[in-house]
């Protein structure tokens, strides 16, 4: 990065500033007295990348280990997305990094990653608005009592596990809290900042969540936690929950009048989730809601994907133009489906136990890439028009109980119909027939064509 040479007796760094741009710069032979030490690491082996600063001047970052300047890059003012790394490998003690001759005052961003930085010091800066500490596993915590305009605070991967880590969060104006995989237990005084309007805290160990006081809140990702009970009454601006793989019994979204996607996989203590007055709801993502039993109903036009598996009594509002992806999986015995108004479905997947009782399709089906059934005891007693879906590329009808009738009819229909190569499995049907001597030519014509078929 750096040439040194004499120019006038004096010694001059070549910065590299991209091919074939260099900026000649004196020597630092030592740090004036207003620099500031922003950060420090104790880690033999270490390195230190900042990935992005924005200021409205130059500036000096410049490194010293044992008193020694080992290090220094000069940046212009503006934003710098150039990202710069200081190696620390064969340094022994304390090595420290400050900036020099820039007004604290004028740093509105800093992002760090790769690095093992132990202490930093962003104090003095009172105009930082975004700061992003990625890798930094020995940092477990600093201090943010002058960042009185900080709206952004992203914390991956470092050694803070607890709020209280964060001296003076609460004075901030933050809107993004974005800290997950931290082992956080608790939010805290997170939970008193009413300017929060995006809470990312996948991945922890949080047991019990409080957003009574964040009434502008638009998007929560708490996935992967053990939640056990979210109220979302005083949330109205709320429009994406990615709630997925928690211990929440119970979810009503009727006061989110905004919302646009639902994710709750894996919730397999959850009994009921009221979205019945969500009408511009887009997804509904719901699978393994193991303890879910009675109707889901919906009251969306705008609804694109339904994605759920429970016991479901009924389907309600799903019928819709928008409709992209349908897949249910159900355990209840006898369950009604009506597509009739679906003529955008681009998935149908029903499986795992289902005994559908009846099927309405649309009269075309053009967008239709996937048709799926599994493990439906009783679809054999429906009627499937296969000739609508010329576009489908994959068909699963394995464990229906399909007659040989009906196999021989789906491999024909598809085979004059398609427009399209793909694959068909008509495999286990265990109580039905196989495909008889009828259908030879329709899927040797499928195979010749590049079909796979598994029978």
């Amino acid at each position: 990065m750096q040439i040194v040479k004499k120019i006038n007796n004096t010694e001059i760094i070549d910065v590299f500033l991209g091919s074939p741009k260099y900026l000649d710069i004196p020597k630092i032979n030592n740090i004036s007295t207003g620099a500031h030490k922003f950060a420090t690491t104790s880690s033999k082996g270490s390195t230190f990348r900042m990935v992005q600063i924005v200021t409205t001047s130059p500036y000096y970052v410049i490194s010293k280990n044992n008193d020694d300047i080992t290090d220094y890059v000069s940046r212009p003012s503006g934003i710098s997305n150039s990202p710069f790394t200081w190696d620390f490998s064969t340094h022994i003690g304390d090595t420290e990094l400050y900036f020099s001759d820039i007004n604290l005052n004028e740093i509105t961003t800093l992002a760090f990653t790769v690095s093992t930085v132990d202490a930093l010091n962003v104090n003095g800066m009172t105009n930082l608005q975004t700061l992003t500490l990625q890798n930094s596993n020995l940092l477990t915590g600093f201090e943010l009592t002058t960042n009185v305009q900080l709206t952004g605070l992203n914390i991956i991967g470092t050694g803070v596990t607890s709020v209280t880590d964060l001296v003076g969060i609460v004075n901030t104006p933050l809107e993004v809290f974005n800290a997950p995989n931290l082992g956080l237990t608790t939010l805290g005084v997170i939970e008193s900042i009413a300017s929060i309007t995006g809470l990312f805290i996948q991945s922890n160990a949080i047991t019990l969540i409080d957003l009574t006081l964040l009434i502008n809140l638009q998007q929560i990702s708490a996935y992967s936690n053990s939640i056990t009970s979210v109220d979302f009454s005083n949330n109205p601006l709320l429009h994406t929950a990615t709630l997925y793989s928690n211990d929440i019994t119970s979810l009503d979204f009727s006061n989110n009048p905004l919302l646009i996607d639902a994710y709750i996989n894996g919730n397999v203590n959850l009994t009921s989730c009221d979205i019945s007055s969500n009408t511009i709801l887009q997804k509904f993502r719901g699978t393994n809601l193991n303890s879910f039993v009675g109707a889901l109903t919906l009251n969306s036009s705008s609804l694109i994907q339904l994605t759920a598996s429970g016991t479901f009594s009924s389907l309600v509002g799903y019928n819709v133009a928008a409709l992209e992806i349908f897949d249910i999986t159900s355990q209840n015995n006898g369950l009604a489906i009506d597509l009739s108004n679906a003529t955008l479905l681009e998935q149908f997947k029903i499986g795992g136990g289902d005994s559908v009782s009846s099927l309405v399709l649309p009269a075309t089906l053009n967008a239709l890439t996937i048709f799926q059934t599994t493990n439906n005891p009783t679809f054999h007693l429906l009627t499937v028009d296969y000739t609508i879906m010329t576009n489908v590329t994959q068909f699963i009808l394995d464990g229906c109980n399909l007659t040989s009738g009906q196999l021989d009819t789906a491999y024909i229909d598809i085979d004059a119909n398609t427009s399209v190569v793909g694959s068909i499995d008509t495999s286990g049907q265990t109580a039905g027939g196989s495909p008889t001597a009828t259908s030879l030519a329709a899927r040797n014509n499928l195979i010749t064509n590049g079909w796979t078929i598994t029978i």
